[in-house]
Order: structure tokens, then sequence, then C-alpha cells
């Protein structure tokens, strides 16, 4: 279980109208399920936090500490993660649309029936080696990577059924 003083520090700040833990030390917090959205992060120490479940629609985790953190569940929908260190986080179930991944260091984490539409991955940098993924994630970034580069072409309804059909029937896990 999650450092519970510091849940209550978190909810009364938020009660209060904050809307900036910028740099806070929330190592080992517990704000599983916690309304943080448009919530600035900034630098934030998260290592090991409970963020299961949690809103963090539109916040600011740039630069933060999310290094063993479990954000199973949470709602990351636009939020900025660009710079922050996630080795080992686990975003299983986690919805990531749109989220911005710039410079992140995603070693270890685990994506697993994420959803991750629209995100911003270092797929190509060492960031995102030994990222455990659904496939099913990956064929969906892989088919919107196509879908901007096949926007003219005629075919890119067939193209996009044939890889949802391949999608919807890989659900294996893999480290790239």
């Amino acid at each position: 279980m999650g450092d519970m003083s510091k849940r209550a520090d978190v909810m009364a700040e938020i009660a209060a109208g904050s809307r900036t833990l910028r740099n806070r030390d929330l190592v080992g917090a517990d704000l599983s399920g916690l309304d943080l959205m448009a919530i600035d992060l900034g630098g934030a120490d998260l290592r090991e936090a409970d963020l299961r479940g949690a809103q963090l629609i539109d916040s600011s985790l740039a630069r933060a500490d999310l290094r063993e953190a479990n954000l199973t569940g949470a709602n990351l929908l636009r939020a900025d993660l660009r710079h922050c260190d996630a080795r080992r986080a686990v975003f299983r179930d986690a919805i990531v649309k749109q989220v911005d991944f710039f410079g992140a260091n995603l070693m270890g984490s685990d994506f697993t029936d994420a959803d991750l539409e629209g995100a911003a991955l270092p797929l190509s940098c060492e960031g995102f080696r030994d990222v455990l993924h659904s496939s099913r994630a990956i064929f969906g970034l892989f088919g919107l990577f196509l879908e901007a580069r096949i926007a003219a072409d005629e075919d890119q309804a067939a193209i996009r059924t044939a890889l949802e059909a391949l999608a919807s029937r890989t659900s294996y896990l893999f480290r790239r």
C-alpha cells in the first residue's frame, strides 16, 4: 500500500484549488483513483507511486520520475510525459491516447492492452527498448503510421481493414 499521508496532502491541496504539484516528493504515494485532471506534476518524484485508475487527463508529468510507478487503468489522455523517466512503469489497460513521450525513458515499461492511439512514442530510440506491450497496441500505432503515409491512397480502407483484422487476432506479448 502506498503512502497515505502524501495522498491526504495531495487531496487537501487540490480541494484548496491548487493546480500544481510541481517538483513534489511523492515517492510511494497512494494516488490511486484520484482526479488529477490538468494538474501540473512536472518534475515530481513519483517513483513507485500507486496511480492505478487515476484521472491524469491533460496533466503535465514532464520530467517527472515515474520509475516503477503503477498506472494500471489510468486515463492519461493528452498528458505531457516529455522527458520523464518511466523505466519499469506499468501502463496496463491505461488510456494513453495522444500522450507525448518525446525524450522519455520507457525501458522495461509495460503497456499491455494500453490504448496508445495517437501517442508520440520513442519507437526508434533506446527509451523504448525492452518495453512490454500488446501487439494490438503496436499494430494500432503501425496502422496510424500507415494511415498518415497513405492518406491519398485509394486502398486506405482495405489496408485499415487488414490491420484491424490482424490486430484483433493478435494478443500475445513480445519484447522489442
